[in-house]
């Protein structure tokens, strides 16, 4: 495999770096945290303009047609910049579940507002779940040529500014069942959560919904493996914005060694400081590789049962040693909130329960293989 970026990738890669560096900082990070949406709305509403939330999605729904390689690409950028956004949930997550579902009219009218901006949360954790990957119960009950919701999903990431809820549930026989449902239907209560990790996330309560038959997307043994399928690209992008992430940890740690000085010279020269940056560089480079080999694997249709696993697992244990290497490497400084090695570390924090915890990621690679 040529792990070189292809011509339209480099473009792609370029182009958003370009957008980012001059239109985003580490103190708008800062503010957008604060914020009601708690993400930059300007700077998404201009990744929309350049066709951002579309790049994944086939030009049928006004998308790009370009693959989840491409959308890592993408991705790592805007971690790199700090750039929260709901790219990895709307238009991977969500995005690769109904495209994995039957074509409809509910299910083609999201994803053409997904490709226009529009922002569709899957809701996916149940309460008192331990993560994506655990048993749905929250349930979908049959009334009548309808349905009743009832039950209560947490930690869905911008659940407060999203348009739709793309809600996993159970039905009375015990088949899961993926809805739409709007946030402002009746018996839905949107709370966000008070959190820590740089992205908005909030419970949201069903209490006796009216879903009607037609925003049931997708039921059946065919619905999980949509929803396999999502959780897989939604693991492969948080890793490629966890590896943006790291790079911007590794640019600031090397540009404080460099600058700060110890015994007349710079801290850098000492070898307890220059092994552990390099280290850094290698664990964020390693990732990105099987990363890329993972996405492009899926792009060609090839099973990465194995590999999506691997590739989370693996981040999670690297990545802990990057963070812990940063704030060790700044030293006092590294724990102060001015200082931006905070803003990451918080991202990645939540980064290492979200998609699978190191040990399942490992139990579910080692499945695969027939282990």
């Amino acid at each position: 495999m040529d792990f070189r970026l292809s011509p339209a990738q480099q473009e792609l890669q370029e182009r958003a770096r370009r957008l980012l560096d001059e239109q985003f900082s580490s103190a708008q990070v800062r503010e957008a945290e604060a914020t009601a949406d708690g993400f930059p709305r300007t700077l998404w509403d201009a990744g929309v303009e350049l066709g951002w939330s579309g790049v994944p999605l086939a030009g049928e729904f006004g998308g790009k047609g370009r693959g989840l390689l491409d959308m890592c690409v993408l991705v790592e950028e805007t971690g790199r910049a700090g750039a929260t956004l709901p790219l990895v949930v709307s238009s991977g997550v969500a995005a690769t579940m109904l495209q994995r579902s039957p074509r409809g009219t509910q299910r083609d009218r999201l994803l053409q507002a997904i490709a226009a901006g529009t922002i569709v949360a899957p809701a996916l954790i149940d309460e008192h779940g331990r993560n994506e990957w655990d048993t749905v119960r929250l349930l979908l009950r049959s009334d009548g040529d309808d349905f009743r919701l009832f039950g209560k999903k947490v930690l869905v990431s911008f659940a407060s500014a999203a348009n739709e809820l793309l809600v996993t549930a159970a039905t009375s026989a015990n088949d899961l069942a993926i809805v739409a449902v709007d946030p402002a239907t009746e018996g839905v209560t949107i709370t966000p959560h008070h959190s820590k990790v740089g992205v908005p996330l909030s419970s949201a309560e069903f209490t006796d919904v009216l879903v009607p038959t037609g925003r049931v997307i997708h039921e059946g043994e065919d619905a999980a493996a949509a929803l396999r399928a999502g959780l897989q690209t939604g693991s492969l992008l948080a890793t490629a914005e966890a590896v943006g992430w790291c790079e911007a940890l590794i640019t600031m740690t090397v540009k404080h060694v460099t600058s700060r000085q110890a015994f007349g010279r710079p801290i850098g020269m000492f070898q307890a400081v220059s092994h552990p940056c390099a280290d850094m560089r290698v664990s964020a480079d390693s990732v990105r590789i099987l990363l890329q080999q993972a996405a492009w694997m899926v792009d060609n249709g090839r099973n990465a049962d194995e590999e999506i696993p691997a590739t989370k697992a693996l981040a999670n244990e690297l990545f802990e040693r990057v963070a812990n290497d940063a704030f060790r490497l700044h030293g006092a400084l590294g724990f102060s909130n001015e200082c931006d090695v905070q803003l990451f570390m918080r991202r990645l924090q939540g980064f290492f329960g979200s998609y699978g915890e190191t040990q399942e990621s490992f139990e579910r690679a080692a499945t695969a293989r027939g282990i």
